[in-house]
This record gives C-alpha cells, sequence and structure tokens, in this order.
C-alpha cells in the first residue's frame, strides 16, 4: 500500500492534469449550475437568460430534484413518452436514483439551438443516461427522450461481451483506483464526444446500433441497473449486521472530527491535502458516500464535496491491528471550466 502512495505522489501532476482533461467536457452544466442561476439573476428585469444559461439552470435543477425526490424530477422535468422510457428501462428505486444523482457528471452536445443531448455519466457504477433535452416553452428545457445504459454503449457500440464490473474497476486502467476513476471517465467522455458529434435532433439513437436493438438494450439497461446496486453494496464494508466495521469506524471518526474541529490539527504523518482540511463544515455535514474500493491491506472511500467547485474526496485506509488507519486523503479539484454552448 505505501509503495502505491510513493508512485501516487510521483505522478500527482501528471494526474492533476488528467483530472482536468477527463471533465473539461460538459462538467460545468453540474458544478457551474449554482453560479449561473445568479449570473442570470443580475439584469433579469432587461434580460432574459440565453439559451446556454437556462439549459445549464435546468440541468443543475433537475440534478437537485432527483437528490431529493427522483420521481417529482420525473414528473416536472420529462416529457410523459420519456418517463415512460426512463421507467421502463431503468426501474430503479428512489434510493439508487438519489445515490446515482449524487456522483454523475454530465456531459454535453449540441444538437441546434432548442435540442441538446446531455448524457449524465456515473463514474463509479459506469452508467450513462443518455437524454435529449428540447426548449419548448419560453425558457423551458424539458426530456423528451432518454436511455439509462452501461457506458460500454458509446464505448463498444454496446456490442458484447459485456462486463459486470465497471471500467475503472476493471484491470489494466491503473492499480490506484483515483487514477483508474479519473482515466474511465476520459475515456467516456472522448467517446460520447465521438459517438454524437454529428447526431441530429430526434434521431441520435442511430449513433448507436444497440439503441435500436430490443434484446440488446433490455440486456444493457439490466447491466445498467446490476451495476449501480454493485457499487451500493460494496457501502456494506463500512457496516455489517449493524455495526460499524474497522473502515467504517475510522471513517465515522474522521467525519466527527472534522464537523467538531476540524482537520488542521491532524497527525503530521497523515497525508491529508491543505484542500481538505479547508473544506468548511458544510463541505462535510452533507458528503455523500459514493464508492468504497477494497484493496489487499485496506481501502479507497470517494465522498462527493458539495457547495465547493471540487469533485470529490477520496481517502485511502490501511488495516491494522487496532483497526483501520487513514494514509492520505485528497481534494480533486477542477480548474478552468468552460461553459458548454446550445447551438452549433
Amino acid at each position: 500500500m505505501n509503495s502505491a502512495f510513493e508512485h501516487m505522489s510521483s505522478e500527482s501532476s501528471s494526474a492533476t492534469c488528467c483530472w482536468k482533461r477527463a471533465w473539461k467536457r460538459g462538467v460545468a452544466c453540474l458544478l457551474a449550475g449554482f453560479f449561473v442561476c445568479i449570473a442570470s439573476g443580475v439584469g433579469a428585469q432587461t434580460e432574459a437568460p440565453s439559451k446556454s444559461a437556462s439549459l445549464l439552470a435546468a440541468v443543475d435543477e433537475f440534478v437537485q430534484l432527483m437528490r431529493g425526490d427522483p420521481e417529482l424530477a420525473v414528473d416536472l422535468m420529462m416529457s410523459a413518452e420519456a418517463s415512460i422510457r426512463f421507467e421502463a428501462g431503468g426501474a430503479m428505486v428512489p434510493v439508487a436514483l438519489r445515490y446515482f444523482s449524487h456522483g454523475i457528471i454530465p456531459f454535453t452536445q449540441p444538437l441546434d439551438g432548442d435540442v441538446a443531448l446531455i448524457g449524465f455519466y456515473h463514474p463509479w457504477s459506469d452508467v450513462i443516461l443518455l437524454s435529449e433535452w428540447r426548449l419548448s416553452d419560453p425558457q423551458r428545457w424539458m426530456i423528451v427522450d432518454c436511455e439509462l445504459v452501461p457506458a460500454d454503449f458509446i464505448r463498444e457500440g454496446g456490442e458484447p461481451p459485456y462486463d459486470l464490473l465497471p471500467r475503472w474497476r476493471r484491470p489494466g486502467l491503473s492499480k490506484l483506483p483515483p487514477e483508474a476513476v479519473i482515466k474511465a471517465t476520459d475515456e467516456a467522455a472522448a467517446s460520447f464526444d465521438a459517438v454524437f458529434r454529428d447526431a441530429r435532433p430526434g434521431v441520435w439513437r442511430d449513433e448507436i446500433h444497440a439503441l435500436h436493438t430490443p434484446e440488446m438494450l433490455a440486456v444493457g439497461s439490466a447491466l445498467a441497473v446490476r451495476r449501480l446496486r454493485d457499487v451500493i453494496s460494496t457501502l456494506t464494508l463500512l457496516k455489517q449486521r449493524g455495526r460499524p466495521t474497522h473502515l467504517g469506524r475510522s471513517l465515522q471518526e474522521l467525519l466527527t472530527q472534522a464537523l467538531d474541529s476540524g482537520l488542521e490539527t491532524m497527525d503530521s504523518k497523515t497525508g491529508i491535502s491543505s484542500g481538505v482540511k479547508a473544506l468548511p463544515r458544510k463541505t462535510w455535514e452533507h458528503a455523500q458516500l459514493l464508492a468504497v474500493a477494497p484493496l489487499a491491506d485496506g481501502a479507497f472511500v470517494f465522498l462527493t464535496a458539495p457547495g465547493t467547485r471540487s469533485c470529490f474526496i477520496s481517502g485511502c485506509f490501511q488495516d491494522g491491528k487496532e483497526g483501520a488507519r487513514l494514509l492520505r486523503m485528497d481534494l480533486l479539484s477542477l480548474e478552468d471550466l468552460p461553459t458548454p454552448q446550445t447551438a452549433k
């Protein structure tokens, strides 16, 4: 484990560049939505928000609704046809939809001035919700078509063989889970761009043969739900039979300290980045667990970092005689976020 972290430290600058590359396509939809709402409110009496700004706001609204009440999000922001397809294809319970919405990265592909394709990518399960958005009423965007599928559908066109493991958990990407997530996200973003670059409104499904093949689509939808269920099940590594495991207890103690007194006084031998130490209390109050990646002698734990421009918190714990010990915790942040366009 320690040798792995020496490797991670030596490649920190290259990993940072990889982070930015992985997220540069469309992630601003999720993170900048709040700021767009504020910006569009200034001078709202004299000028209506642009289509780009209104799309950003709508995407952010949809994500926030999904986190609180998935059924309400579907009712308010999907057409009748889209909601039927979504429920028939995904058939996920609200708890899974809430979990999904906390870890997604929106990829954006404009189709024309009033239509855009948004891919809500969830790297932890390697599942993507493909959604067509249309501007119907003035400044009101709605989802008119959607499909929940494994990200294999955009990487390999949905062709078998299929793998139960999400991309970042498969051998070959990286021995370090955070770096594997980076590379998997980068692949998904590049594939989304390549597949849908020339897509047209209403017929974007033509770009992926599997989306027109009922048998392959049924298998893909089932696999998407299975992957989500499996990654949620990894969270049981924090609690078993109603009691916290060593890992769960160590994480809970860390979160308690972050809320009560902050992490500035943590043992200097613990590699907590300055960015993590500077996180406000509100972030720790609302942080959500995303995934646990077990290792031979410990585990990586991933959490959200709400209320910041940072995307995730990554912590590595090592098993010991007295329980799990935190070795390293990093804030995986983004800079220079672009503003996606909604018209070609």
